[in-house]
């Protein structure tokens, strides 16, 4: 992608996150969903790399479409898509951990751990209970809830470890798990303990949330290029 259209979609990108705080403090709930929508678009042409598209990037483009179904079913205000959407927002924070977990592992290159794996089927067993047991409803928001919280402390702990064992310039992870667990105590305080009282903590949740997508996609998009200068490395020494 060339550096002016790469500058002209960082703008737009900019823009419309701004057009999404500005329509959710006026009430312009349509279309604050429609600049959501159109942000994620540009998003993903912001990351897309055509033919230079390689596996690596797979956890990234997993995590925008894991953000934009959940963005989608969250437009609906509660019930079971509502919980879906909730849950998919959970496995998108699985996917950056696995992210953050590859950075950490860029010489072995060892799996993702089982423990990502693990909460992934707890999440889909909550649906199923979720959606055949009406009953236990709020405990298993509940139950999500913790599982949440356990996935923002690994990524913050690993976004620590990949800062920690970063030589040269550092990059932006630990930035994007502050922002990630920065977003949800605004979201939840909101929902929860505000009953949604006051605009101005949903504009934190958009604001935080916009930009440490963007801060992932440039973090990601450094991490390749260092990826591809230890593997040269490791190549020439083996010869």
């Amino acid at each position: 992608m060339g550096k002016k259209i790469n500058i002209f979609l960082q703008v737009g990108y900019g823009l419309l996150l701004i057009s999404e705080c500005i329509t959710m403090y006026l009430g312009r709930i349509h279309y604050y969903d429609v600049a959501r929508l159109l942000t994620s678009v540009i998003f993903i042409l912001l990351t897309y790399e055509g033919d230079k598209t390689e596996v690596k990037n797979l956890y990234l483009y997993t995590t925008i479409a894991f953000v934009i179904i959940a963005d989608i079913l969250t437009m609906f205000c509660n019930g079971f898509l509502f919980y879906i959407g909730l849950s998919i927002f959970t496995v998108s924070y699985l996917s950056i951990a696995a992210i953050l977990y590859r950075n950490r592992r860029i010489r072995e290159r060892k799996n993702i751990p089982p423990v990502l794996s693990i909460l992934a089927i707890f999440l889909i067993l909550l649906l199923i209970l979720f959606y055949f047991v009406p009953d236990i409803r709020e405990t298993i928001l509940w139950t999500h809830t913790v599982i949440h919280t356990i996935v923002l402390g690994i990524i913050l702990v690993w976004a620590i470890k990949v800062n920690r064992g970063w030589n040269g310039k550092k990059p932006l992870y630990i930035y994007v798990a502050l922002l990630i667990v920065l977003a949800n105590i605004c979201y939840f305080t909101d929902i929860i303990l505000l009953n949604s009282q006051y605009i101005l903590m949903r504009i934190f949740v958009i604001s935080f949330h916009g930009t440490y997508l963007f801060l992932l996609s440039t973090s990601i998009n450094k991490y390749n290029k260092t990826e591809e200068t230890i593997v040269h490395q490791v190549i020439a020494s083996s010869n």
